[in-house]
């Protein structure tokens, strides 16, 4: 800016009606040196405020004098997080999973995380023996499981639609029509070597990131699915943590709880935000917004004759 500057002024940006003195922070701002802030040397935060610096500077000669403002800023980049898609997670043990409707004709059948329209088959599965395992989504949105030997195969049915116009002497085409005996399946399977036994339909959790569903005697695991956790920034400048649910396998971050204080008095909320209580009286720290175990902390200061005619924490009381 210029070479030997006759005066410069420096101020934090987020507290510009505060002096450099009332901010608690180990600062040096004079025009030999200009601004020196290092974050190692700001106490529990460990970090600078922004900081703002103007220079008086004199050029000799006809011209005129012109201050120069210059502003710097420690401000990172500010990154637009995209939302993400929730993905429900059901878990525990049910006999026939289904949602429930009043209205059959919109509902679905759900099982192991997924919908399934009426009429779709919900599971296709056959195991070494030779028994096939198929589970249909009926009216009713219950998924009715079937078995039998896979060797056994069914006629199609067909339908075949005349190629001229019906009249009242025509005869009717010929139809393959399906044979009007139902045919017999096998009993359906039990899980009854899990411990408990399982009903054929039930899902339960089988440990802490997977489920596991009876399908007709065999037992298919599945892994949780969890929600993709959404990065979040922190107003007070910590770094976000991880927050489990009860599970143990799924979690999101959360923003830590963290409020502090020094000097003669400086405050920081959970939020970031600074305030300075110089007065000689009691002021509220922390208290609960929604009761429930009416919990505060209130802290008491007074003057103590410093130079500056700032006040000093006495006491604390936690309630």
């Amino acid at each position: 800016i210029c070479s030997a500057p006759e005066a410069v002024e420096c101020r934090a940006k987020q507290y510009p009606g505060l002096q450099i003195s009332q901010l608690g922070q180990d600062v040096t701002c004079n025009p030999s040196v200009g601004l020196i802030c290092k974050n190692n040397k700001q106490g529990l935060q460990q970090k600078c405020f922004d900081y703002e610096i103007r220079v008086k500077c004199c050029h000799c000669g006809p011209s005129t004098h012109i201050p120069t403002t210059t502003t710097t800023t420690t401000q990172p980049p500010i990154t637009s997080i995209s939302p993400t898609t929730s993905f429900p997670v059901i878990s525990g043990g049910t006999s026939k999973p289904i949602i429930p409707s009043t209205d059959h004709a919109h509902c679905t059948c759900h099982f192991n995380h997924g919908d399934f329209s009426v009429g779709s088959i919900v599971y296709n599965v056959s195991d070494h023996d030779g028994w096939c395992y198929i589970g249909l989504c009926n009216k009713t949105c219950q998924v009715e499981p079937h078995s039998f030997r896979c060797d056994i195969t069914t006629s199609p049915v067909t339908i075949t639609s005349p190629t001229t116009t019906l009249l009242p002497t025509t005869t009717i085409p010929h139809t393959t029509e399906r044979p009007t005996t139902t045919p017999k399946y096998p009993a359906e399977k039990n899980c009854d070597h899990e411990h408990p036994p399982k009903q054929n339909g039930d899902s339960w959790i089988h440990n802490q990131c997977t489920n596991g569903t009876c399908a007709n005697g065999k037992v298919i695991h599945e892994h949780v699915h969890c929600e993709t956790p959404k990065p979040i920034a922190c107003e007070n400048n910590y770094p976000p943590i991880k927050v489990y649910d009860e599970s143990g396998c799924c979690f999101h971050y959360e923003c830590q709880c963290i409020c502090y204080g020094w000097g003669d008095p400086h405050y920081v909320t959970f939020d970031g935000t600074y305030y300075g209580f110089q007065g000689n009286c009691s002021y509220v720290l922390v208290k609960e917004i929604l009761p429930k175990y009416n919990f505060s902390v209130v802290i008491d200061n007074y003057y103590c004759d410093d130079p500056d005619g700032l006040s000093c924490p006495q006491s604390l009381t936690i309630y």
